[in-house]
């Protein structure tokens, strides 16, 4: 195949030279986008459609990252798609915004021999009920804080940073929140009752502290938590 590339009217014959590795690679994935969509015409009603994309946006800035997500959910919602990055940012925001399973990769290296360890990626929030479940009532409340946070930063946007462009802490960021729902009684009263949570649960779990934690409290401040969320969604 031979690609004919111009530039405001003008032929460029060695596109390969001319544009940046950013646009290198959106113009690669075009054609393979092209040539997987055609190929899928091809392919009879119970045929497996697989789409499988590994690190192919490291040259992309962020912002460019984020138009690919539309394309998959139109262009190739009937295919399964595995999609595989080593980038933390990229694989979280992904996670966040397509409603498909997450997995992480890691390398076990407790026996004899190096062997794959594959474990579900789950939210803050998950994580902390499943402490609960175990019992595991420090490590819940750790999580909890983790959850309540991401919450509030995605909600808040630009109002998460301070004027030094700097996140802002749990403390920051629920009294952010507090001054932006004066109005709104139902998020008042959750959000007073995370910052007492935060005082009594989640900063003493956080560090190290001798502080009792009570399964009762623990349990609200679970609910409150996923309250918030959804009532911010």
């Amino acid at each position: 195949m031979y690609l004919e590339i111009d530039f405001y009217d003008r032929k460029i014959d060695t596109y390969h030279d001319f544009l940046n590795e950013a646009r290198l690679s959106v113009l690669a994935l075009a054609v393979y986008f092209a040539s997987i969509t055609q190929l899928g015409k091809l392919l009879k009603k119970n045929d497996l459609r697989l789409l499988v994309l590994d690190d192919v946006l490291i040259s992309l800035d962020m912002s460019n990252r984020m138009k690919l997500i539309p394309i998959l959910q139109s262009e190739f919602s009937d295919f399964q798609i595995i999609f595989l990055t080593h980038d933390r940012a990229l694989f979280e925001l992904y996670k966040e915004k397509l409603d498909w399973k997450g997995f992480e990769l890691f390398v076990d290296d407790s026996g004899e021999y190096e062997k794959p360890l594959l474990k579900v990626s789950n939210s803050y929030l998950d994580k902390a009920i499943e402490h609960f479940a175990y019992k595991q009532y420090d490590c819940c409340a750790n999580q909890l804080r983790k959850a309540c946070e991401g919450i509030l930063k995605k909600w808040l946007k630009q109002d998460a940073f301070d004027d030094n462009c700097k996140l802002l802490q749990l403390n920051d960021l629920l009294q952010k929140a507090i001054a932006n729902n004066l109005k709104n009684t139902e998020m008042q009263t959750i959000l007073q009752k995370l910052q007492t949570y935060r005082k009594t649960i989640f900063n003493p779990q956080s560090h190290h502290d001798n502080s009792p934690i009570y399964k009762q409290e623990l349990k609200e401040a679970m609910d409150d938590v996923m309250q918030l969320k959804t009532l911010l969604a």
